[in-house]
């Protein structure tokens, strides 16, 4: 054949861009597949790249020299990419701050618009802790609006319709697209007598929970909240876990990239110009997975660093 080379796969063609997931390390550690949804995705990116880097040492022997072999004495594997979105989230993906943690929040009582409905005050409405990924619980402002002596519904002032009731004898909890829960009203909280057009109003604050590296703020409210990054006293990285999703043009191939350990190494460097948007250089370094590191696990014993896999819709 005297042509150049042709096209073997045609929905093979490397077309696009990763799109980088980040969670918790230790929660997957024993996961070997892809374990994080799209929820988990750090956002918009100007550009991804993979990389696996090894060094060898090459022995020389003869005259004139010839090499008989190599021993690699280093491999690695990294992902990066850099922000388009510059969020409290991303810029602490960029300083090397872990955003993994738990999220807590607080709920207050605001009012009662009522003539003879009371609440128990054995009772409490609870929220529950949840990772970034979950979003939930959420800082808003609830309205339950009663339409009955049992029955209402309840508004999310920012977050809309997520409730309807017809008993006060069972529990509302309420929860997002991805099953978590915003809240849990208990059953027979509301006690006395409540009436159509009563309305009873509480509020849930979402909390960073404080850590090695202090989670500054989330994608849902962060203007609101009005979170800081503090400069010059950066720690550890933490473990995160990292996966690397491409998707081919045919829009079901994919290749997916694992780091089941991985940790953020970058230096910010943010240029603002008149029409580009700016982005934030971060690269994502895996890290030691086999089970000779205490946070690892043995299913990582022959692929310590990780792995890549290849499927239709697989993640």
């Amino acid at each position: 054949m005297t042509h150049g080379p042709v096209t073997k796969f045609a929905k093979a063609w490397a077309l696009g861009l990763i799109q980088v997931r980040v969670g918790s390390s230790a929660d997957h550690i024993a996961t070997i597949g892809p374990a994080l949804t799209s929820a988990f995705s750090v956002g918009a990116l100007a550009s991804t790249k993979f990389m696996m880097t090894a060094e060898f040492y090459k022995q020389r022997s003869g005259f004139p020299l010839r090499e008989d072999g190599a021993i690699p004495l280093s491999d690695a594997a990294a992902i990066q990419g850099g922000f388009r979105e510059i969020t409290p989230w991303t810029m602490a993906l960029a300083r090397g701050l872990d955003p993994t943690g738990s999220i807590a929040a607080t709920v207050a009582e605001v009012r009662k618009v009522t003539t003879l409905g009371t609440t128990d005050a054995t009772k409490v409405i609870a929220v529950t802790d949840a990772t970034p990924a979950d979003w939930a619980p959420i800082s808003d402002t609830w309205v339950v609006a009663f339409t009955g002596a049992t029955a209402g519904s309840i508004y999310g002032l920012k977050t809309g319709l997520v409730h309807t009731f017809v008993a006060l004898d069972s529990a509302m909890a309420p929860v997002d697209g991805d099953t978590n829960k915003y809240f849990s009203i208990p059953a027979s909280y509301f006690t006395g007598t409540w009436a159509a057009g009563d309305v009873y109003v509480f509020n849930t604050t979402k909390l960073a929970t404080a850590g090695g590296s202090a989670y500054p703020g989330d994608p849902d409210d962060w203007e609101a909240a009005s979170p800081a990054i503090g400069l010059g006293g950066l720690v550890s990285p933490l473990d995160l876990r990292i996966e690397g999703v491409y998707t081919y043009p045919d829009g079901v191939s994919q290749m997916v990239m694992i780091f089941p350990r991985g940790q953020v190494a970058a230096s910010v460097d943010i240029d603002f110009a008149e029409q580009d948007p700016a982005a934030i250089p971060v690269q994502f370094d895996a890290k030691t997975a086999s089970s000779e590191n205490a946070a690892g696990s043995a299913v990582w014993n022959n692929m310590p660093l990780g792995q890549i896999v290849w499927g239709r819709n697989i993640a």
